[in-house]
């Protein structure tokens, strides 16, 4: 699989989503390090997709989400790379084969998108830990049965 980064151009700001409130945030401006969901809200971050990209979008996680959990696998990210479109950037330098990105509605900016860390399986560990944390914080936890 190709990697999501791999792109002539410089990936601005870069996010870790889990789906996770609790806890889920980096902490500091060390842009080597990928902010989490709770920066995601933060930050404000909104994808200004036009409806096309973003049904391709939907429907293409949808996907993968019901192929993790149709084979019990859960605690999947979704990275989302953004880079901003300088006045004069010839933004046809991303458009390379095997790109995997996505041009905002206003030409300003482009999304790489990718999902990672989606080894993990649904086993005894993960529904305790689930049972327990969910006691404490509730639903904001990442530790949900992937059905």
């Amino acid at each position: 699989m190709k990697n999501a980064f791999d792109t002539p151009v410089k990936i601005d700001m870069w996010y870790d989503l889990k789906g996770s409130l609790h806890n889920w945030e980096t902490i500091g401006n060390n842009t080597t390090i990928a902010k989490k969901d709770l920066n995601f809200i933060e930050d404000k971050i909104q994808l200004n997709l036009k409806e096309t990209s973003k049904n391709y979008l939907i429907n293409l996680v949808k996907a993968d989400c019901d192929f993790f959990s149709e084979n019990n696998i859960l605690d999947y990210s979704l990275l989302v790379g953004i880079h901003k479109v300088h006045d004069k950037e010839n933004i046809d330098l991303v458009d390379q084969k095997d790109s995997v990105f996505l041009l905002s509605n206003d030409k300003k900016e482009i999304y790489f998108l990718s999902i990672i860390d989606f080894l993990t399986v649904f086993d005894f560990r993960k529904k305790t830990e689930h049972l327990i944390l969910g006691m404490v914080y509730g639903n904001k936890i990442s530790a949900i049965p992937p059905k």
